[in-house]
């Protein structure tokens, strides 16, 4: 059941309606067998002490397929031959997909300056502008809480400030801690017994994608043979994510799974060569970097598969991930119950029992 908001079904009420019932239907009787209950061996399993103790609901642990990808596609418009199947992975088991994209419209000065009507924006849906000024449309995020049962999570797709000068490495450190500070959900409810995170750090699964713009603190030229190499390993130790997530800068909490796929940016469109192999102008050259990434957060996480596809429609790669993600489910063991129980006492637990649905019930 996935919902914004919760809804308390209060089997103890329905429970001790139930016993009502049954008694003012009851003969007078057995009104007075019942005080004397030690003697009538007819009902001697029938013990209305147990009637006030309905069963304490149990929590057990489902597993979720949550398929997550980003793609920069450079602010280019889809053209009819684009296929989205490989990149989606539809043949999968997948039963949660989120995908996050970045510059899906022209970065012109109308698509970054103009004022973004957001009245109509749900309320379990934020975003952080961090662009021109900090402010502006041009970079940022936009973060989704929901709850799935007992669990609830946050996905986050940023766009981190660009740039592979000595320092801008601190710039998109500085975006990070801007999105988790500002970022609020407010509550769709005002029961107390709804526990509905309003920050990023406050959900128990938290999953981040997006183009983060962290380049390899390398020139282009030893980059250039390192990736003759193959040599991934030297390159990621210059990764600026690892190091910026090793100083404990940026990112706490959160883990990476290890990448064993070459650096996402930047290529020449429509092409599999780096645009510094294709441009003679060091003004157009990139060093060849790992700007596309997911990261997650939280307990009941485990990172299936870590991968990028290659289509060449844009100058970035898109980067794909699969997770196995534990989920709560609040149930009622039927058919058992606790010591003491009357089998009066514990059909009627039975019969208030919501039966079993699926994840989107």
């Amino acid at each position: 059941m996935v919902h914004g908001s919760s809804c308390l079904l209060d089997l103890e009420r329905r429970l001790a309606s139930r016993k009502k019932s049954i008694l003012d239907n009851t003969s007078p009787m057995i009104w007075k067998t019942l005080s004397e209950r030690k003697s009538s061996p007819g009902i001697e399993g029938l013990n209305l002490s147990s009637f006030d103790r309905p069963m304490a609901p149990t929590t057990e642990i489902r597993e979720l397929r949550v398929f997550l990808a980003t793609w920069n596609v450079g602010g280019r418009t889809p053209n009819n031959d684009l296929n989205l199947e490989d990149f989606l992975l539809v043949e999968g088991t997948a039963d949660l997909y989120i995908c996050g994209f970045q510059e899906i419209v022209p970065l012109s000065a109308g698509n970054v300056l103009v004022v973004e009507d957001n009245e109509p924006a749900a309320k379990w849906l934020d975003s952080v502008g961090r662009g021109i000024m900090g402010r502006l449309g041009n970079k940022g995020c936009i973060a989704i809480s929901m709850s799935l049962h007992q669990t609830s999570f946050c996905f986050v797709c940023s766009h981190l400030a660009s740039g592979e000068k000595e320092g801008d490495e601190m710039r998109r450190n500085a975006d990070v801690a801007e999105i988790l500070k500002h970022t609020q959900f407010p509550k769709l409810t005002k029961s107390p017994s709804c526990r509905a995170p309003e920050r990023i750090v406050d959900h128990d699964r938290v999953l981040w994608l997006g183009d983060l713009n962290y380049r390899v603190a390398l020139t282009y030229e030893e980059t250039r043979v390192l990736l003759e190499d193959n040599d991934w390993d030297t390159l990621l130790e210059k990764d600026q994510l690892n190091m910026e997530r090793g100083a404990g800068r940026v990112f706490s909490g959160f883990q990476e799974g290890q990448i064993f796929f070459a650096p996402t940016y930047k290529y020449t469109q429509n092409s599999d060569a780096y645009a510094g192999e294709t441009t003679k102008s060091k003004k157009k050259r990139r060093t060849p970097a790992w700007c596309d990434r997911i990261l997650w957060r939280g307990e009941g996480i485990e990172q299936l598969s870590y991968i990028r596809g290659e289509s060449r429609f844009s100058d970035h790669r898109p980067v794909c991930a699969i997770f196995a993600v534990e989920v709560d489910v609040k149930s009622l063991n039927k058919g058992r119950f606790r010591k003491g129980y009357s089998s009066a006492a514990a059909r009627l637990v039975e019969d208030d029992t919501p039966k079993r649905h699926s994840f989107y019930d």
